[in-house]
């Protein structure tokens, strides 16, 4: 499957507060892009295979993947926090 280009997908897809009627004063979204790995156990993977724009599923041809998990497969999603 084909990916978009890095540079036009992006950075933050959805900034949008997931559910308006529940709205927090301090909502920060996840969205955007994430390292991943697809694995064979549930082991933290040594290397991360690259990058999935979040929430997409790496099926999703907007998730830069295009790549469906197979019986027996595992993803691992990977993002460091830093606030300032």
């Amino acid at each position: 499957m084909p990916q978009a280009p890095k540079s036009s997908r992006p950075q933050h897809p959805l900034p949008e507060y997931p559910r308006p009627a529940l709205r927090r004063d301090s909502f920060e979204s996840l969205n955007g892009v994430w390292q991943y790995a697809i694995t064979k156990s549930a082991k933290l993977p040594p290397q991360w295979d690259g990058d999935i724009l979040v929430p997409y599923s790496p099926e999703a041809k907007a998730s830069g993947v295009g790549r469906t998990l197979r019986p027996g497969e595992w993803l691992h999603y990977h993002l460091s926090l830093i606030h300032i």
